[in-house]
């Protein structure tokens, strides 16, 4: 008796596991993927002076996204989240940013936010910690499930100096 109930455990058991093994080969119209959705971004970016529109080095460029909230108090708090490591170097206050960017981290795929900040006050006069919004054109088609498309612009962004400083 026990053979005979040890044989059809072994059937049963085979049995199951050719179940799952063909269960998992068919598509049942879902598509298990890993990955987040993302976009790429190509921005040329020029930072002039505002009242004398001449250009601006020494700046710090950080592209990234806005998040507005309110607290446990009541108060409006902003959040910026960066995309990337700053950008630095410039070519007569020509910056230029590449990168890519989560579909999650921005509510809009037109448009990113660029953090300026004044490395050296002394250098180049004391340019304002600034936000900016850019909007960005759509060039580059979607590719597959997860690549959303390129994004670009070529932008001429003004720096407010703060003239109480400004030597």
């Amino acid at each position: 008796m026990k053979r005979i109930l040890y044989r059809i455990s072994r059937w049963i058991l085979a049995s199951m596991g050719f179940t799952v093994v063909a269960s998992c080969s068919k598509d049942n119209g879902f598509k298990a993927e890993y990955g987040a959705p993302y976009c790429t971004y190509d921005v040329k970016c020029k930072i002039v002076d505002s009242q004398t529109k001449a250009p601006v080095d020494g700046l710090s460029l950080l592209p990234g996204s806005m998040y507005s909230y309110v607290d446990q108090y009541g108060a409006n708090k902003e959040i910026f989240r960066d995309f990337s490591y700053p950008v630095t170097g410039s070519t007569q206050g020509v910056y230029l940013l590449k990168g890519m960017f989560s579909g999650w981290d921005n509510e809009y795929y037109g448009q990113m936010f660029i953090k300026m900040h004044d490395l050296d006050t002394n250098a180049n006069g004391n340019y304002k910690d600034t936000v900016y919004i850019v909007p960005l054109k759509f060039v580059g088609e979607a590719e597959g499930t997860w690549y959303n498309g390129k994004y670009v612009e070529d932008i001429t962004l003004e720096a407010t100096c703060l003239q109480s400083d400004k030597k």
